[in-house]
């Protein structure tokens, strides 16, 4: 593991800025509570958007990254 150094870190945050992104820290009030009840949880994210809708009821789909066209439409049909 390498730790960045202050300019690449600088760096990191200006372009998560430009993006629209902020980065929220596992002791703040916009870090997912969900993600803080999970083994070994990320010390740090990037959050775009309003956090505020990690309190609300939510389901995650996981799938392969070359899905058929069935996983396809089950996907889109379980979503919806």
């Amino acid at each position: 593991v390498r730790i960045p150094s202050i300019a690449e870190a600088e760096a990191e945050v200006e372009t998560a800025r430009r993006a629209g992104a902020r980065f929220v820290g596992i002791g703040e009030g916009d870090y997912p509570p969900l993600m803080k009840s999970m083994d070994h949880p990320p010390p740090l994210l990037a959050v775009k958007g309003e956090g505020a809708v990690f309190r609300l009821p939510a389901i995650a789909i996981v799938g392969a990254r070359n899905a058929s066209l069935a996983g396809i439409k089950m996907a889109r049909t379980l979503a919806a």
